[in-house]
């Protein structure tokens, strides 16, 4: 198994392996807060997230206040544990036992989000998406669309504002923040993704 792994667990025979993250291009607000800013010119990078790893393996990434952007981790499992740290430890995992199932993660494509994706030179706006739905990516398969205005717009609306008693949906129609802020982060996201975007209104 491999990529993101939601664990919470005590793991007792362990050994870590850390390799440190992608470089960071510091912008500091104070108070221990900062960013990573990427830029033309300070390009971050390629995440390049995609490792396949052994059976046996976890693999986590963190990024952190000291300044680690995406610090890859491996735990390793051991067959056995060395002399002075034998102690009996019992788990049991029903596989019968099955609860809520993963669709997957991702991300909303709202105004707001499509506001601040404009402002950034259109190689930039691909390397954002890319980060999050490409293969080298963190490799999101959702997207939250809202239906008409929410409360990341700049304004109220829906698709039908000024139709009174269009009970036939006659006037509907999309608002330019659909085709400015939505739609092509949302086919752009299709584009460069491997797997089908499932969208959620």
């Amino acid at each position: 198994m491999s990529r993101f792994i939601l664990l919470f667990a005590i793991c007792v025979n362990l050994i870590v392996s850390v390799a440190f993250g992608y470089g960071c291009n510091h912008r500091d607000y104070g108070h221990g807060a900062h960013v990573c800013v990427c830029s033309e010119k300070l390009h971050c990078g390629d995440l390049n997230l995609k490792i396949s790893t052994e059976s046996g393996v976890i693999t986590s990434y963190s990024t952190n206040k000291q300044g680690a952007r995406f610090m890859h981790r491996e735990y390793r499992f051991l067959k056995e544990l060395p002399p002075s740290q034998h102690f009996n430890v019992t788990v049991e995992v029903n596989h019968g036992s099955k609860q809520q199932a993963i669709v997957g993660f991702g991300g909303a494509f709202t105004d707001a989000a499509g506001i601040n994706i404009a402002k950034l030179p259109v190689n930039l706006q691909k390397q954002l998406i890319t980060d999050y739905y490409g293969n080298n990516g963190i490799e999101y398969r959702l997207g939250r669309i809202p239906i008409g205005g929410s409360d990341f717009s700049t304004r109220a609306y829906s698709y039908d504002d000024h139709a009174e008693g269009d009970e036939s949906f006659s006037k509907f129609a999309l608002q330019p923040e659909d085709k400015h802020y939505k739609l092509p982060y949302l086919k752009m996201a299709s584009e460069v993704s491997s797997h089908p975007v499932c969208i959620e209104h």
